[in-house]
């Protein structure tokens, strides 16, 4: 399979830059001649992804990880609710076991993304560590809790024929943007400094590591006759909890009692993520990975100007991906 690597000029003078800290970005695409062993459909739309260039050093270490049938991979664009969902499927497999789950654990492509970055003793540590790190996950125990924020053509080749459970979270991208910018303000590899409008501008302008959002999404959801995936929102998951979990606990294999199921909504609760995810290496200390995790929270920090920006940008992309 052929990743082409493309450099990315800056479109309609974003001022808020991709990725900090990076020599550059790429844009990575396929070369659908290379993927026709696959079980994608013969009309799949392949798209492309912003990088960072030392993705460029990984990417087909990456296509090549040998994948376990009996892994679990939790996809989905950065602060579409993973961390939540992996802190529920966790439990699910373990026996309800409380353990609350890092969202650097077991994070595929984390190593790719990371450069040597100076101020964070604990985080130099994990860069240097990184080839290690990445060479541990071949030795997990199974079943395997692994995460990635690719989209669907760059995930490991064997995804697709060893068809592990594939879970893929989406939410509103107005609450992913907001999100994000709080993060990248508070990280140390992935730092802004500029203002909240500037960052969003370069969101809606698709100028932005592991964007463009809509695409990134419809790639999953594409091949959503594929049975071992499933696709789930931020938005249904808050609403709805306990019906969500049973679906999760049910597409996993799993049975338990509703009142199990009720203990394990409350040990994986926001609440909770946010009391134990204080100290995440590569963050301020007094972040709060977990910051509120409200529908719609948006709508108190963004103006309207840029609320309509997203809507009308979120139209054309829906109109020219034919998303529903």
């Amino acid at each position: 399979m052929s990743i082409i690597f493309t450099e990315v000029e800056n479109p309609n003078n974003c001022k808020a830059r991709p990725f900090h800290g990076t020599a550059g970005i790429v844009r990575a695409t396929i070369d659908p001649a290379t993927y026709d062993q696959l079980p994608f459909p013969k009309d799949y739309k392949y798209f492309s992804c912003l990088q960072p260039r030392t993705y460029v050093d990984w990417a087909e270490r990456i296509q090549n990880f040998k994948v376990r049938s009996d892994d679990i991979w939790v996809l989905g664009f950065p602060k579409t609710g993973s961390t939540w969902i992996q802190n529920i499927v966790y439990p699910l497999k373990n026996n309800l076991d409380s353990t609350i789950f890092s969202p650097l654990n077991n994070f595929l492509e984390i190593h790719s993304i990371l450069d040597n970055i100076d101020g964070d003793e604990e985080f130099a540590k994990f860069i240097e560590r990184r080839e290690k790190l990445f060479e541990e996950l071949d030795t997990l125990p199974s079943p395997r809790l692994m995460k990635s924020h690719l989209p669907a053509y760059l995930l490991p080749k064997e995804i697709w024929t060893v068809r592990p459970k594939l879970i893929h979270m989406s939410r509103d991208v107005k609450d992913v943007a907001v999100s994000h910018y709080h993060m990248c303000r508070n990280s140390i590899f992935l730092p802004y400094k500029g203002s909240a409008h500037e960052f969003f501008h370069s969101f809606y302008n698709d100028y932005f590591v592991w964007g463009p959002y809509h695409q990134h999404v419809q790639s999953f959801r594409q091949l959503h006759h594929l049975d071992h995936l499933l696709l789930m929102t931020y938005e249904e998951l808050s609403a709805n909890t306990l019906a969500s979990v049973k679906r999760l606990s049910e597409f996993l294999g799993c049975k338990y009692s509703d009142e199990d199921l009720h203990q394990l909504i409350e040990q994986a609760s926001f609440e909770k993520m946010q009391r134990k995810l204080t100290t995440i290496p590569g963050f301020n200390p007094d972040f709060k990975f977990c910051r509120k995790g409200k529908v719609g929270g948006y709508r108190d920090e963004m103006s309207e100007e840029d609320v309509k920006n997203f809507d009308e940008w979120t139209e054309r992309n829906k109109k020219e991906l034919a998303i529903e």
